[in-house]
């Protein structure tokens, strides 16, 4: 499915990976768990990238991802659910949450 979101470059430096499984386990999945890409030697990784691994890891049920991307001053919220797979903004935050 196209998804505008889905090549949206997240810097997983302060990025915070919230899982919410259809047991209701919500857990914070370390950015040190994924493979990360590296751009002069940033950590990234694409929204793409983040629900694929995730899929790959969790193949069966349902799930809800949020990625907090924090950069100082502001940030964005990007939700996805396995469902319809597809990303989408979900707010923006002043300053770290």
């Amino acid at each position: 499915m196209n998804n505008d979101l889905n090549e949206t470059f997240i810097e997983m430096v302060d990025t915070r990976v919230i899982l919410d499984r259809e047991d209701h386990l919500v857990c914070i999945v370390p950015n040190h768990e994924f493979t990360l890409k590296r751009h002069q030697d940033v950590p990234y990784l694409t929204l793409q990238d983040i629900s694929t691994q995730l899929e790959v890891r969790f193949p069966m049920g349902f799930f809800i991802v949020d990625v907090w991307c924090e950069l100082g001053l502001s940030g964005t919220i990007y939700r996805y659910n396995s469902f319809n797979k597809i990303w989408r903004e979900h707010g923006t935050i002043k300053g770290y949450a």
